[in-house]
């Protein structure tokens, strides 16, 4: 996958999704913000564990259902303060406080009915997920950050609500795979993340449990260079002062500094 106006190349897809990847139904909570973050961390780390060897029984699969307990308290429901009380408090590992749900409408989750035991609280504790965020926007930012090994949580506008989830992979041309709360994954078209559609705002994460995995054949961009007063640029993207003016793309732009 080539980039107009650059040298930058892509691999055709990205990401990870496979047989760690685990679905959770949110049932009647708006849990969407903790799964978004949990989703997105595990394709993160799932990604090394395949790389590593790991065994499947082995891998990592974070507790949504413990960090909403927290969640929930908290005056304001957001990405950022979700990704504050994961590296603050930490979360358990599934199995020690699953999200279950009734089948029935409207959907009552059972696991909150009863506090997390003294094992969830201690192995939350010793897990030190230090995630961090990015802004990101656009077709391009979102490939780049996925094919260098972060993942996304992505938001999207419906109603007076945004819904969160996770963008776990890429494929030129299907889009972003979204890995929602609903117990199911889907491709997002493009389209959505463009201006006017019905994804907000884009994070990209990573965090310490595991090293980020670039993919092999990503090439980013030449990059600018300086040398004997004379600064060059490979590829220069001119934005106009006015929005609705076309975009200028020029190539090997040499910028001279006199003394």
């Amino acid at each position: 996958m080539q980039r107009e106006f650059s040298d930058e190349v892509f691999p055709d897809g990205a990401g990870y999704e496979g047989d760690r990847t685990q679905d959770i139904f949110q049932g009647g909570e708006n849990s969407c913000t903790c799964m978004g973050g949990t989703n997105a961390i595990e394709s993160y780390v799932h990604a090394w564990e395949e790389q590593q060897g790991i065994p499947l029984a082995d891998s990592l699969q974070l507790s949504p259902a413990f960090i909403w307990r927290l969640l929930k308290l908290q005056p304001k429901i957001s990405v950022e303060t979700m990704i504050a009380l994961l590296n603050n408090t930490g979360t358990c590992q599934e199995k020690l406080y699953p999200y279950r749900t009734e089948s029935t409408f409207p959907y009552h989750v059972t696991t909150l009915d009863s506090d997390p035991s003294s094992e969830a609280w201690t192995d939350a504790n010793s897990r030190k997920i230090n995630a961090r965020i990015q802004r990101i926007a656009g077709k391009w930012e979102m490939a780049r950050a996925i094919a260098n090994g972060y993942r996304l949580v992505t938001c999207r506008v419906g109603g007076n609500l945004e819904h969160i989830e996770a963008g776990i992979r890429y494929d030129k041309d299907q889009g972003i795979r979204v890995h929602g709360s609903g117990g199911s994954r889907f491709f997002e078209p493009w389209a959505s993340f463009e201006m006017g559609g019905k994804m907000s705002q884009v994070y990209a994460i990573e965090c310490d449990l595991a090293p980020r995995i670039v993919h092999p054949d990503y090439r980013p961009p030449t990059p600018a260079s300086f040398a004997d007063g004379v600064l060059t640029i490979p590829f220069l993207t001119l934005m106009p002062a006015y929005w609705q003016d076309p975009i200028q793309y020029f190539k090997n732009v040499k910028v001279h500094f006199n003394s």
